[in-house]
């Protein structure tokens, strides 16, 4: 999900206004205008607060408003300008936020906090102040040292945004469902540095915001927050020479410092984690990693589920109880609670994209018997959905309210920052997990009531899971409880969380938690009574605040598009008896709403061709336009050159418009494009104009993957230019078992050569207008359940891996078979056969490359080395 949101295109037809504040610029559309005072509020205050901790204050901060998407996240870069981005839809009934004192606050805490942290350009070697005279002369350039925090590990990247905001004992590091992963996960007794520094894929998941979230709490607690701040915002790890010189081989002042606490942080994990008990009962699945919620048939055999593992697409799953497997599957990127209509019919809402651009949640019906599944809203952003004798009851998100539907019609309109989930039916009742202020608990609303009813007002999170004429089941906490007639019993006594308890005969059926992610099982009940404590929430949490919009106006991108940085090029190459001399510069710039995006350059040099002087110039404008559907842009490029020796003047222009279409999918897109180019040199004009095509349904489940698990992509060009021609691309990933097969295929008959390299022959290059070039690559299968990632450093080693230069995800043998066809003709006459040793590493943590080491056996024999992604 993390993967999509980074790729998202704002709706093209919402009408920003920006609203001014002292040191934000607030950019809102319509229907979220009832967001802006709280926002402004609360990023006001925060922004005071913020500039005292960390000792400075950074330039005015964009605020983006967005109620295109229904999903619970936030992002922030500091390039350019400082922007937030804020998904203003709360996480409703979500274990892993735990409570927030509202989920504006939390957000923009955590938020604000990366805008201090990767924007401050703290000075470098204790007082060499590098990066405010790099802003000085290259702007806001992220290339020449003006944002030293952007080369902090992860870890600290959102260790000190999750640290600071759970101030206020709320946020994650205040909710167990989140903190108890790291016990849970200590089990296995690996803790190394190279595992909070790597972004792995495995369980638990965000691994950047448990450990180092955790591990710089331990340090304010053993140092004081000030060092916190010391640590992570005013000094990066590269200042290290020792470390920074040896690519982390030698251990300088800084590693050895984090290892001894970094030891001392490992031991007391290790001893509150063996202080823990052990499950008692009987474990129905074996898969680990992220479930959702479980609802059981009415029959009690079929149990419905959904599941995300780094192995396989997001799913709901039906597990039938008495054989003890699944008997159906369906891929889907589920929102919320599922639940049945009889035995026949799992009722489940996931995401999808709506006209295009917004992702909005939807219900679906899974019949388990046909496999068929139909879709039952459209564009209704609806979740929770429960089959009652009344009719379909459901959650709809309206801009910031919430409302239960029955039948289509409202029957209860939420609040401002409320919301509903895990809705239940029972006695003409609807029992339901309230979110209001930040706080869940459960409540209900008899059919012809005005209001909901409070049946708990605790602090804790509070989860419904289940409701009959033994009482409401929930788990408070994420201890299982049941509230009958008054008074409430606990069920089983967890060592970590449990989530959703149904029961089942004299027994209990839940998800529990331990060290390889969740899984169902069956447990003993346990019962006790307990009295359950009512906090109630403050008044003011949440609250909404209202501020004159009268004064904003219409955004404007221009004022955004400004260049903010430049940076200079230059070069001295040569190319057979010529020399070349080079310098120029380039920008590049976005407004905040990424809809206008721009890439300047300019260069100008001397060549030298033996005893002939020329000078040359050149200028590329790139330029692409996202406020209007479909996507436009150009490329526009002009070259000049002017011979001492021949006292000539020649030059070049070029244009090549574009117009492009996408229609997205939550598992790929389809794409048609027109294409031309203009060309004009010396007094002669060239021109060429294509239809483009292409269609993807490919993806990788892991992220550090070099290699797409399953799926295609192909795409096709038809071009004149003279004449007709065209080229295809075409690419297939297929897994079975403990293979994994890809295979590309390349053809073209081109009017016009093009110069082809190859990949596995990198060192030809061919002149050709027309080419097949089919490949297909056999490999164990890196994304089964059995493959285990490596996930250690290189460099530095593992035990002070702090922060990573260079680490190897996983190591595994290939076969490539390819057959080369140009011009007519095969350079070998028959396929190749390459035997391969494939290597995924990870570049500083974040850039995943593929190292191929390969043996060519037949025809000809030969060593070849490849690197790329």
């Amino acid at each position: 999900m993390l993967l999509l949101i980074a790729q998202l295109k704002l709706p093209p037809g919402l009408e920003f206004r920006t609203y001014e504040s002292p040191h934000f610029l607030l950019h809102y559309h319509r229907g979220t205008e009832d967001w802006v005072g709280r926002v402004v509020s609360v990023a006001e205050s925060l922004y005071v607060r913020y500039a005292a901790t960390f000792g400075w204050e950074p330039d005015r901060i964009n605020l983006v408003l967005l109620d295109a998407y229904d999903i619970s996240n936030g992002m922030a870069t500091p390039i350019f300008e400082n922007t937030i981005y804020l998904f203003l839809q709360p996480p409703v009934g979500s274990p892993y936020f735990g409570t927030t004192d509202g989920w504006v606050e939390e957000l923009l805490r955590h938020e604000l906090v990366h805008i201090f942290h990767l924007d401050k350009p703290h000075s470098l070697w204790g007082s060499l102040p590098l990066p405010e005279l790099s802003r000085y002369v290259f702007g806001r350039n992220p290339f020449m040292c003006a944002f030293p925090n952007l080369l902090d590990p992860g870890w600290q990247v959102e260790g000190i945004a999750t640290y600071y905001e759970s101030e206020g004992g709320v946020g994650r590091l205040n909710n167990r469902y989140f903190t108890d992963q790291m016990l849970a996960y200590a089990r296995k007794g690996r803790i190394t540095p190279d595992l909070m520094t790597l972004p792995t894929d495995g369980w638990p998941y965000g691994r950047w915001y448990l450990w180092g979230s955790l591990y710089l709490e331990h340090l304010a607690r053993r140092y004081g927050e000030r060092e916190v701040v010391r640590r992570v915002v005013d000094e990066s790890f590269f200042e290290d020479p020792i470390t920074t010189c040896s690519c982390g081989c030698i251990p300088g002042p800084y590693i050895l410092r984090e290892m001894r606490d970094f030891g001392s942080w490992r031991a007391e994990v290790l001893r509150e984690s063996s202080r823990k008990g052990r499950w008692r009962g009987r474990r129905l699945t074996f898969t680990g990693n992220s479930k959702g919620h479980i609802a059981l048939s009415p029959s009690g055999r079929l149990l419905a589920y959904t599941e995300s593992t780094p192995y396989d697409y997001p799913s709901l799953k039906v597990l039938d109880l008495r054989e003890g497997k699944v008997i159906r599957r369906v891929r889907a990127i589920t929102v919320g609670p599922v639940s049945w209509s009889g035995d026949t019919l799992v009722l489940f809402s996931q995401y999808n994209f709506f006209r295009n651009f917004h992702i909005f949640s939807d219900i679906y019906s899974l019949n388990v018997r046909t496999g068929k599944v139909k879709r039952l809203t459209r564009g209704e952003r609806a979740h929770s959905p429960l089959m009652t004798p009344e009719g379909l009851l459901y959650v709809r998100r309206e801009g910031a309210t919430q409302s239960l539907v029955l039948n289509g019609k409202v029957l209860l309109k939420g609040d401002m920052w409320e919301g509903f989930t895990d809705l239940k039916f029972h006695r003409d009742t609807v029992f339901m997990t309230l979110y209001r202020s930040g706080w869940h608990n459960v409540a209900y609303l008899p059919l012809g009531a005005d209001s909901v009813r409070m049946l708990t007002l605790t602090r804790h999170p509070t989860l419904l899971s289940h409701v009959d004429d033994g009482g409401a089941y929930f788990t408070d906490d994420f201890v299982p409880m049941v509230a009958e007639g008054g008074s409430v019993r606990t069920l089983h006594s967890p060592p970590f969380p449990m989530l959703y308890p149904i029961p089942y005969g004299d027994s209990i059926l839940a998800l529990v938690m331990d060290s390889e992610g969740l899984d169902v099982w069956i447990l003993p009940k346990e019962e006790r009574d307990v009295v359950l404590p009512t906090d109630f929430p403050s008044e003011t949490a949440g609250k909404t605040e209202r501020v004159s919009l009268e004064d904003s106006r219409p955004y404007s991108p221009l004022p955004h598009l400004l260049p903010k940085f430049w940076q200079p090029l230059g070069g001295v190459y040569a190319i057979g008896d010529t020399l070349v001399v080079s310098t120029g510069l380039l920008t590049a710039g976005s407004d905040v709403l990424m809809r206008h995006m721009y890439l300047l350059t300019q260069s100008g040099g001397v060549g030298i061709f033996g005893q002939d002087t020329t000078l040359l110039g050149n200028l590329l404008l790139l330029y692409r336009n996202e406020s209007l559907f479909p996507t436009w842009g150009f490329s526009a490029a002009a070259r000049t050159e002017m011979s001492a020796g021949e006292r000539r003047i020649s030059y070049a222009l070029e244009f090549s418009p574009y117009v492009l279409l996408t229609i997205n999918h939550m598992d790929g897109f389809e794409g048609l494009g027109l294409t031309a180019n203009l060309h004009r040199e010396d007094g002669r004009s060239l021109y060429a104009v294509g239809v483009r095509a292409e269609m993807s349904r490919m993806y990788a489940y892991k992220r550090t993957a070099t290699l797409p698990s399953e799926g295609f992509y192909v795409s096709g060009e038809v071009l004149h230019a003279g004449g007709l021609g065209g080229r295809f691309y075409g690419a297939l990933a297929l897994k079975g078992g403990w293979l994994l097969l890809n295979a590309r295929l390349s053809a073209a008959a081109l009017p016009y050569p093009v110069i082809l390299s190859q990949d596995v022959y990198p060192s030809w290059s061919i002149i050709a207008d027309t080419f097949i070039v089919a490949t297909v690559f056999l490999y164990p299968n890196i994304f089964h359940p059995s493959f285990r990632d490596l996930n250690v450093s290189i460099l530095p080693p593992s035990p002070w891996a702090f922060v990573s230069y260079l680490s190897l995800t996983r190591l595994y043998p290939g076969v490539a078979i390819e057959y080369l066809r140009f011009n007519g003709s095969s350079p070998f006459g028959s396929p190749s056969l390459m035997l391969t040793l494939n290597a995924d590493v990870l570049l500083l943590s974040t850039l995943p490359l593929r190292v191929v080491l390969g043996y060519n056996v037949y025809p000809v024999r030969g060593i070849r080395l490849r690197l790329g992604q």
